[in-house]
């Protein structure tokens, strides 16, 4: 657990010295290519951390006894994974090779991310690499890949331009199907979050959550049905395995993890005028951490529903973090005007602190770098 709780030091601190205004996009980028450096490194050397780990290992080994692309079809995982692993165990028989190709594919396309949108690289930095998105990462490896495409769809949200944001969640249904989940959200990621609001979604949530159970149950027996009557292609089949009581991590993510995104949501939240006085557009920012908080709450009962706040989380702590901080320091900066130290050290307790109770979180847990979620069976005793 060491090597996490130091890799958001490690990466996120020489961000605040490279990112100054007088180095520019040069800084900007030597900062980023270390960041993606970094992460590739403690993620593609992290061999058997991770709940999904020895699934992938076994999938990757299997393609040693398939002779063409064709026989993949027995498979059911999506293409847009198996095909890439594939080639690449043509060459390299070595499941290791494999995570530690992900993991570069993964920390560059997340540090490219952060170099181009993001308001604060080395915040954006600190906060993935510390509040959650990286253990993402080191275990649902399909749903990840999805969740980075839809990433860099959310961008032409704020560009009004529904066409390339469709192609490319189209595009993440190739990794995972569940990024259809997230073509209605062009247009309800447009609508601010104000009080009124909060409250309407917040209703929504406690309703789904007490028919969790009987919602979800339905949806998956409705897709192993249609999966049998020939529809498999274009529903998602053999989940009966998330029937509720049927597994050990039917329960979604710690409340932990419940509890401290909604304590950055609100901290964020309280400083909604200033932020979106800075920026209209910070709008999206905030909804994406609500999104990401609601998710966590309604899929408490239920991981298949947790594991859908991958699609926003990212964007969340990427971008929702640098702008809440701003908004905060924003606010001690009309309050109290000439005395900007004051803002600093808030926004500086918060990054801490929110830091620490993650990072002590996981470590009290016991996870050590596995995906914060209740699964009995899951012993992290012998991991790095």
């Amino acid at each position: 657990m060491l090597v996490y709780i130091l890799l958001p030091i490690v990466a996120g601190l020489p961000g605040f010295m490279l990112c100054r205004e007088k180095f520019g996009k040069l800084g900007r980028g030597i900062y980023c290519a270390y960041f993606a450096l970094c992460l590739t490194i403690v993620e593609g050397m992290r061999y058997g951390i991770g709940y999904d780990y020895e699934a992938y290992r076994q999938t990757y080994l299997g393609f040693m006894f398939r002779d063409s692309v064709a026989d993949l079809s027995g498979y059911h995982m999506e293409k847009g994974y198996l095909l890439p692993q594939f080639i690449l165990s043509t060459a390299y028989p070595d499941p290791r090779v494999m995570f530690f190709v992900v993991a570069a594919l993964i920390s560059i396309a997340v540090a490219v991310w952060i170099y181009m949108y993001s308001p604060n690289p080395a915040v954006s930095a600190m906060a993935f690499a510390a509040w959650g998105p990286v253990f993402y990462t080191m275990n649902f490896l399909r749903q990840s890949f999805a969740a980075l495409v839809v990433l860099y769809a959310l961008v032409y949200i704020k560009k009004n331009d529904f066409l390339r944001y469709f192609a490319l969640v189209l595009l993440a249904t190739c990794f995972h199907w569940s990024a259809l989940f997230m073509i209605p959200f062009f247009f309800i990621l447009k609508i601010r979050i104000t009080p009124l609001v909060l409250v309407i979604y917040s209703t929504i949530a406690t309703l789904l959550l007490i028919f969790s159970y009987d919602i979800t149950d339905a949806f998956i027996k409705f897709s192993e049905t249609m999966a049998d009557k020939g529809y498999s292609a274009f529903v998602p089949s053999r989940y009966s395995h998330y029937l509720y009581g049927s597994v050990e991590f039917v329960n979604g993510i710690f409340i932990e993890y419940v509890i401290g995104y909604g304590l950055l949501f609100l901290f964020g939240f309280l400083f909604h005028r200033y932020i979106y006085k800075r920026d209209i557009d910070n709008k999206y920012a905030v909804a994406f951490m609500f999104f990401t908080l609601l998710l966590d709450f309604w899929g408490r009962k239920h991981a298949i529903i947790s594991r859908l706040d991958l699609y926003f989380v990212f964007a969340a702590t990427i971008l929702f973090v640098p702008v809440a901080l701003r908004g905060a320091y924003d606010w001690v900066d009309d309050k109290f005007k000439k005395h900007r130290r004051i803002g600093y050290v808030l926004t500086s307790c918060v990054m801490v602190g929110i830091s620490v109770y993650f990072l002590g979180s996981m470590l009290l847990r016991g996870s050590n770098g596995c995906i914060p979620y209740t699964m009995w069976s899951l012993d992290t005793s012998a991991l790095l």
